[in-house]
């Protein structure tokens, strides 16, 4: 859990995520340690030894990764509009 300020309710916190990792524009099986809410390290090959509890799977895991999609805002619809998107930027 994480508080108010987005830190980890007890800084010693840490989990795995164990899946296919999106690492260099590829595919391939991994785990991602997180400790005190940030990903400590990324590991390939042994996915089995050594990873802290709790361990969660996932089909895709893309560390680092932000999803930033803007569909409009303000009255503004961007799809194929560029005014729209124009607008937004201003």
């Amino acid at each position: 859990m994480r508080t108010e300020s987005g830190r980890p309710d007890n800084p010693g916190d840490s989990f795995s995520v164990r899946g296919r990792l999106l690492l260099d524009g590829r595919m391939t099986l991994g785990v991602v340690i997180v400790k005190d809410g940030r990903i400590a390290e990324v590991r390939t090959g042994d996915l089995d030894s050594n990873i802290p509890a709790p361990v969660r799977n996932a089909h895709v895991v893309s560390p680092g990764l932000i999803d930033l999609q803007v569909n409009g805002g303000f009255g503004y619809e961007v799809g194929g509009d560029p005014e729209a998107l124009r607008a937004l930027a201003a």
